[in-house]
């Protein structure tokens, strides 16, 4: 049996040795492994807020800005501006905002 994650940015389910730990704990994939596309698990049809710009946004518009942080990648920028998270809010990487996708 193959151990198995779900990759933290992409939402894929991964064999764990194409997964690395983050140093928030999270499990990431992999440089020269990366996730071609965002998984059929519980990340494709989630919606995270940006934390640049407070949109509501599919895993697959945002990246990780190297903190652990998603915000949106710089061919999937956020049309709008919705409600920024206040940093503590972006710990916790939270809701509110809203809108739809970009």
């Amino acid at each position: 049996m193959v151990d198995t994650r779900t990759c933290a940015i992409h939402g894929k389910s991964r064999a764990s040795r194409y997964l690395e730990q983050d140093a928030a704990g999270r499990y990431i994939c992999m440089n020269g492994y990366e996730c071609k596309a965002a998984g059929s698990g519980a990340g494709n049809d989630l919606r995270v807020q940006c934390t640049l710009h407070g949109k509501l946004r599919s895993l697959d518009c945002l990246e990780d800005d190297g903190t652990g942080r998603l915000v949106c990648g710089p061919d999937r920028r956020c049309k709008t501006a919705g409600q920024p998270m206040a940093d503590g809010d972006r710990d916790r990487g939270g809701g509110g905002g809203g809108g739809d996708n970009g």
